[in-house]
């Protein structure tokens, strides 16, 4: 388990959610493009999906290797502004890790 956390500072004037699908990182058929990013396009044809919107101060945690997510395409002048970090435990399960 790898959580993922934020705090959104500022919200953009549009867009900027996160979005997840019902796939995981872990799963041996991931459409990839030959660049070795995900294929944006075909996760959003064949994968049910959730669009989080979240307002200045909100917290949000999540399992980050459960679902392969993005962020939606920021619009407007306004930037989308985030403070986070990731934590797991050691492979014995005796400390916490952290990092962002």
């Amino acid at each position: 388990v790898v959580l993922s956390w934020f705090i959104t500072a500022q919200c953009p004037t549009e867009g900027g959610e996160l979005v997840m699908y019902g796939l995981s990182g872990d799963e041996p058929h991931v459409p990839m493009l030959p660049t070795r990013f995900v294929d944006t396009a075909a996760l959003e044809e064949r994968y049910h999906k959730v669009s989080v919107h979240s307002e200045q101060g909100d917290l949000f945690i999540f399992n980050s290797r459960a679902h392969i997510h993005r962020v939606s395409p920021v619009l407007g002048e306004r930037s989308r502004i985030t403070i986070g970090g990731f934590m797991t435990v050691d492979q014995g399960h005796e400390e916490s890790i952290y990092w962002s």
